[in-house]
């Protein structure tokens, strides 16, 4: 039982910077997206 805590809490310790990193691209893409739509709209 204590020893599959630790396991979790380290299997979410190895999954933070994955999701930071995916994170980053999301809001990467969602600028780069949105800044693209207002050139190509008019006005």
């Amino acid at each position: 039982m204590h020893f599959r805590l630790a396991q979790s809490k380290n299997w979410i310790l190895y999954q933070v910077p994955f999701y930071g990193t995916l994170l980053r691209t999301h809001a990467y893409w969602v600028v780069r997206l949105s800044m693209r739509q207002q050139v190509t709209s008019p006005g």
